[in-house]
Order: C-alpha cells, then sequence, then structure tokens
C-alpha cells in the first residue's frame, strides 16, 4: 500500500541524498518564494490535471496547492516536493522549480525502484493501475536528468530498477549509461513508444488511432 503524505506533506521515509541540491534555474533577480502550501482544491487546478488525465485522488495523495511569488507578482499552482523541501511547480502555460532543486524519493520498503524524470510521469504511472501500480515498489522522481549520474549509487542499491525516462536524446543517453552495467536495469519506455514520454501517452492512447499504441506495464 501507498503511504499517504502527511498534513506538512513529508516523505515519512525519505531519505537524504548526500550531496548538495542543483542550483536553481530562474534568474537571481527573480527568485521563486514560496508562500502558502495546502491540500490541492482549486477547480482550476484539477482541471489542469484532468487534461493531463491524471487521479483526482493520486494527485490528492501527492501533490500541494501552492501559492509562491516570482517578482513582484504571486500565483498559485500544483506542487510537488522534494527531499530537500524545494518544489516543482506546474500550471497551465508554467513549469517552474523553487530553490533548493532536488530528486523525490518515496520509499516503500522495496528492493525494486520505477524511476521517472518529472512528476507528471509518475502520476500517470500510478493513475494506469492505482490497485497495484505502486504494490511493493519505491520510487525515483528525478525533477531534472542533471541529478541522474548523480543518483546512480542510490539506483543500484536496489536489485530491480524500472526506467521511465523520456523518449528524447538525453531519455535514451541516460538510459544507455545504465543498461551498460546490466545490474537489474529495465527499460519500460515500451509502454509508450512513439510519444515523448509516458504522460503524453496516457493523454493521446485512448484517441481514435491511438488503440495499436496500448501495452501492459
Amino acid at each position: 500500500m501507498l503511504e499517504k503524505l502527511s498534513e506538512g506533506f513529508s516523505f515519512p521515509q525519505q531519505v537524504a541524498a548526500p550531496r548538495q541540491a542543483a542550483k536553481q534555474d530562474q534568474p537571481e533577480q527573480k527568485k521563486i518564494i514560496i508562500l502558502t502550501e495546502k491540500e490541492l482544491t482549486s477547480n482550476w487546478l484539477h482541471a489542469y490535471l484532468d487534461e493531463r488525465k491524471i487521479r483526482p485522488a493520486i494527485a490528492q495523495q501527492y501533490c500541494r496547492e501552492i501559492t509562491y511569488s516570482y517578482g513582484d507578482r504571486s500565483y498559485y499552482g500544483i506542487g510537488f516536493k522534494n527531499i530537500s523541501s524545494g518544489f516543482e511547480i506546474r500550471r497551465k502555460y508554467a513549469k517552474l522549480s523553487s530553490s533548493p532543486k532536488d530528486i523525490t524519493l518515496i520509499k516503500n520498503g522495496s528492493d525494486k525502484l520505477a524511476i521517472f524524470e518529472g512528476f507528471t510521469d509518475f502520476l500517470s504511472f500510478l493513475s494506469l493501475d492505482r490497485k497495484t501500480a505502486a504494490k511493493g515498489t519505491d520510487f525515483l522522481i528525478l525533477n531534472s536528468t542533471s541529478f541522474f549520474e548523480k543518483s546512480i549509487d542510490l539506483m543500484n542499491s536496489y536489485q530491480t530498477k524500472w526506467l521511465y525516462l523520456d523518449n528524447d536524446a538525453t531519455g535514451h543517453k541516460c538510459r544507455d549509461k545504465v543498461l551498460s552495467l546490466k545490474a537489474g536495469y529495465e527499460d519500460r519506455s515500451i509502454l509508450y513508444e512513439g510519444h515523448k514520454d509516458l504522460n503524453e501517452w496516457l493523454v493521446n492512447k485512448d484517441r481514435p488511432h491511438r488503440q495499436q499504441m496500448r501495452r501492459g506495464l
């Protein structure tokens, strides 16, 4: 069973990685400052998640509704917390991060690890098979491929590693690097072959002429 996150949206079994978080990409003169976080209730944000085919119950469990300032203006969006208490932030037409940027590690006491580039792919995975997808599985969400090589020792500590990386040059480079290690890595991108990532496949899989793309988890 997946562990429900606490009211403060901390991961009870997260393990801090022994490394420094990456430098934030936003210009120094405009830093994102998190003002508030609460349960995800906004109809507008839920509508965005619905467009991405992410189940509301899954989003409620792993995401927060945050308000943040950027420059002299404030906004609200969907927040996904990392192990250093920074947030990945999504809203329609916006993809941002607050400092410090880092990975998200969700532990369920497993020797199996599912690895994703971004949290929308992670939520998509759970939305596809919410009853069994997470049973006996730990999850690593990179939040940036810049953390991939830094996370190899962490990934290697698991017996089985499932890769759900993007179908692009960067994702393939990361995939090929660890597959060459022959250390229990499995490429699962065949599920969304022909699409950039798992969420894009999920959004399009039930549209006309897309039925042939269906594959099992």
